[in-house]
């Protein structure tokens, strides 16, 4: 299978356990509602990552046990990991559910670009804790939780707490009135066209596993439609490195 093929889906990393991949955007994690998905997304095939990453891959040893065990928006971009046993699903996603040390750990850290600076007082709004490494977003009573650092007036590093659907999306821009520039669903007025249409500025851009003493830290880089018009140079290079200011705060440890 020739290499173009594979770049659709590109594997950042693997080992006995998993693989983490760089998702595209256009791309839904989960299988979508085929009743409403042509209309609300017309022209954009429904089938999801896992499905297509089997097609692609199809010679990888047991690939029909692979699973994923979280979920990205289809337009938002950037690492997902896929569980290679069904032993590493269970244990990933017993993480995510109870936190603490079940399971195998699991952290994901998010880059977002905002369209424009917030014009909410923090101070206020006992829906942003502020701490001393790191603020957090909390909303319907405490089941939704968003860490968040500040890296400039537009540019957000965010890990997720819970991980309920649209959660940094919502949180950003009905807490922080800071929609995600060209996240017209909550409220960007930007209108960038083909080939932004189905993306948005939230990368996936950091994957934190342990799996018993050993701890990885897995950067993803942006690469999809890099030209510096959705993402800026200010935050991405030519290669879709973020600059080190982003990832220095990206491996941080926000425990």
């Amino acid at each position: 299978m020739s290499m173009c093929i594979k770049r659709q889906i590109p594997i950042i990393f693997e080992n006995a356990h998993y693989l983490i991949v760089n998702k595209p955007p256009g791309i839904p994690s989960q299988p979508p509602d085929t009743r409403t998905w042509g209309r609300t997304h017309p022209g954009l095939d429904p089938t999801p990552l896992l499905d297509r990453f089997k097609t692609i891959y199809c010679s990888y040893k047991q690939v029909e046990l692979y699973r994923t065990v979280h979920r990205l928006d289809h337009c938002v971009t950037g690492g997902m990991l896929i569980a290679k046993t069904k032993d590493a699903s269970i244990k990933f996603s017993r993480f995510l559910q109870k936190g603490g040390n079940k399971g195998y750990k699991l952290l994901r850290k998010y880059v977002a670009i905002v369209e424009r600076p917030s014009c909410l007082d923090k101070r206020f709004n006992d829906q942003v804790n502020n701490g001393s490494h790191y603020n957090s977003l909390v909303s319907h009573d405490g089941r939704q939780i968003t860490k968040f650092k500040l890296i400039d007036e537009q540019c957000i590093v965010l890990q997720l707490v819970t991980g309920k659907k649209h959660q940094i999306r919502q949180h950003l821009s009905q807490i922080l009135n800071q929609p995600i520039l060209n996240d017209q669903k909550y409220g960007s007025t930007s209108k960038l066209t083909t080939p932004f249409k189905d993306q948005i500025a939230l990368h996936s851009a950091c994957i934190i596993t342990k799996i018993g003493l050993q701890t990885q830290t897995h950067l993803i880089p942006m690469k999809f439609n890099n030209t510096g018009k959705l993402w800026s140079r200010r935050y991405v290079n030519e290669e879709g490195e973020f600059i080190s200011q982003i990832k220095d705060v990206l491996i941080e440890n926000w425990d």
